[in-house]
């Protein structure tokens, strides 16, 4: 190697070695900065943490904390100010989040004892709350806690009691999730999984407690309701449509779920009787779809068409045979077994028999009142919801409206009603003429044109025909 070469070599070797000086320079300089961090951030989360108290009232505070172990990305929870290792490693940075278990632990026992202050937070009985609790116990139950969780994570600490109570306050309050965890003093998810999880329940649990009458007996005094409210012989309900409304991303924005009054909203098609029970319910579809649409594509549709429903015993009014039916709006086509209003043109008689059915019909609307003022989680607009969750959630508030009929005397009988509800109405062209002459008949028959219905009982023994005065 000649003389050039070795120079150059040197210099390659001098100005490397200058390189990994500076970069070693920088790192120590970095290490000194992140310890002066570390140093800094600790000394303000130790001003504002409290000493470790032994006052009885702390036992109400429950202290969330989330232990940054050096090395590791992963959060970790723990609950406790004197942590110093997690599983043998170095001891890390912590925060802690304080969350009060105050509210539920000593407000409310207090409250229950109370049935009416229960009723103005919760919305129901402390009676049905309790039967709530007793049969949804296997379902909610955590099953075998550890020791460690009872002593040191009071808010992980779940009894069936305090799943029902968030659940139902949400159902009832329609109260933010975040509202909801500051009073039980948990995270906002796990308000999220106890709600899901109480729907869940209830809908395996109750689902039964929607159903069409299964035998003769229920149907004659679903039947008789009717009659005693306006007249009306052989109906077996009222059905009509609500809106449940609320709020979506605005990059999951769609005009599938747009209605008419301009908002997004799932429709929720009911059926009841004469008590606002609902005796059936079918929902899940966007609001942009039209009553009569969202009738067809109902089961409750496919079952009367098929005659396994409404296909019981007839009544002879006048010369017509009248069929069991239910009566809807004008936002449904006119059929045998559903009877509408007149439309168009009215005569006195068609009036005063729209009249009548309007005020028969107005049952349903009270139903829907009195469903959305008590679980008020469908009276305002719910904020993002789960669109798969959405239809069982307002099926269980449909399923706790039946309950609380149950145990709450009914206070809505004797309301004057006059019909304005906003509906279009259906195209009444090319009706099953079965159809309008069996509306015709039943509007002179309410109307007071006939004193008697004649109802013919048919079954495999026998057969028998008994007349029925008009009261």
């Amino acid at each position: 190697m000649d003389y050039h070469s070795r120079q150059k070599m040197k210099f390659l070797l001098a100005c490397a070695t200058t390189i990994i000086q500076l970069a070693l320079q920088i790192w120590y300089d970095l290490q000194d900065s992140t310890n002066i961090r570390r140093i800094s951030k600790k000394r303000k989360l130790d001003s504002f943490i409290p000493s470790h108290s032994t006052n009885p009232e702390d036992e109400n505070m429950d202290m969330e904390t989330f232990l940054i172990t050096s090395g590791q990305e992963n959060l970790v929870l723990e609950t406790d100010f004197s942590i110093s290792q997690w599983r043998g490693r170095i001891q890390g940075e912590w925060y802690v989040k304080p969350r009060s278990l105050h509210w539920w632990n000593h407000y409310i026992f207090e409250v229950k004892c109370d049935d009416q202050r229960f009723r103005n937070i919760f919305r129901l009985p402390y009676e049905l709350f309790e039967s709530l609790c007793e049969s949804l116990h296997e379902d909610l139950s955590q099953g075998d806690i550890p020791f460690s969780f009872v002593t040191s994570i009071k808010s992980r600490v779940f009894p069936v009691e305090k799943q029902v109570a968030i659940a139902v306050l949400r159902l009832s309050s329609g109260m933010t999730m975040i509202n909801i965890s500051e009073l039980f003093g948990c995270g906002k998810s796990t308000i999220v999984r106890t709600v899901n999880k109480f729907i869940n329940a209830m809908q395996h649990r109750f689902h039964r407690n929607i159903q069409w009458p299964n035998n003769q007996l229920d149907l004659e005094i679903l039947k008789e309701g009717f009659r005693q409210r306006q007249g009306f012989p052989n109906c077996c309900g009222v059905i009509d449509v609500t809106h449940i409304q609320f709020r979506l991303p605005a990059n999951e924005c769609s005009a599938d779920w747009y209605d008419r009054d301009h908002n997004y909203s799932m429709s929720l098609q009911a059926i009841v009787d004469s008590n606002m029970h609902f005796i059936d319910v079918f929902t899940g579809w966007p609001g942009s779809v039209n009553d009569a649409r969202l009738l067809r594509n109902s089961s409750f549709f496919k079952l009367c068409e098929g005659g396994q429903r409404l296909n019981g015993h007839s009544v002879s009014i006048g010369s017509s045979n009248m069929r069991e039916y239910i009566i809807g709006d004008g936002g449904y086509p006119l059929s045998p077994w559903l009877i509408t209003p007149f439309s168009g043109s009215l005569t006195n008689s068609q009036r005063k028999y729209n009249f009548k059915l309007s005020s028969t019909r107005i049952v349903v609307e009270c139903a829907f009142g009195r469903l959305k003022n008590t679980w008020r989680i469908l009276q305002s607009r719910i904020c993002q919801p789960n669109l798969q969750m959405l239809p069982k959630t307002i099926l269980v508030c449909c399923i706790l409206h039946n309950m609380m009929l149950a145990l709450v005397e009914d206070e809505s009988n004797g309301i004057e009603v006059v019909d304005n509800a906003n509906y279009v109405h259906t195209n009444e062209l090319g009706v099953d003429p079965v159809a309008t002459l069996s509306r015709e008949a039943l509007m002179d028959f309410v109307n007071g044109d006939d004193n008697l219905i004649c109802v013919r009982y048919k079954s495999e023994n026998c057969s028998f025909v008994f007349l029925l005065p008009i009261f």
